[in-house]
């Protein structure tokens, strides 16, 4: 990844020095000193925005590298020993799962109060009609 950056950086300098030392030229020779100032500048923009860019790119590379490294070792891992190691990744998540499904079952104890307040009601409403 250092040698990559340091390609992009040195690319981006020899293209800014090229850029710059065209813009010095072209104004020693037409004598017009006000113009190299803003074509260095627009240099050193255009340089930085593609270098930026680059080094960026490197970066995701690298990180997607990563990526699949660590999921070449997890596949590796569970060839070696037989077992599903990415599981253990899952834990948290199946936890998650288990919690949801115990507040989703149906409580015996709710079902009867639930009842019981049920045939009240009945009750109640039928001695008022009665």
């Amino acid at each position: 990844m250092a040698a990559q950056t340091t390609a992009a950086e040195q690319t981006a300098g020899g293209s800014n020095a090229g850029a710059t030392g065209g813009a010095l030229l072209r104004a020693a020779r037409t004598r017009n000193v006000g113009a190299a100032p803003a074509a260095i500048d627009a240099s050193n923009q255009h340089a930085s925005e593609n270098l930026s860019q680059t080094n960026a790119g490197i970066q995701t590379k690298n990180a997607d590298l990563q990526q699949r490294q660590r999921q070449q070792g997890i596949s590796g891992l569970e060839s070696l020993y037989g077992t599903n190691v990415g599981a253990q990744e899952n834990a948290l998540g199946q936890s998650d799962t288990a919690l949801k499904d115990a507040g989703s079952l149906n409580n015996f104890w709710q079902d009867l109060l639930k009842q019981g307040i049920q045939t009240g009601g009945q009750v109640a409403s039928a001695a008022l009609m009665g």
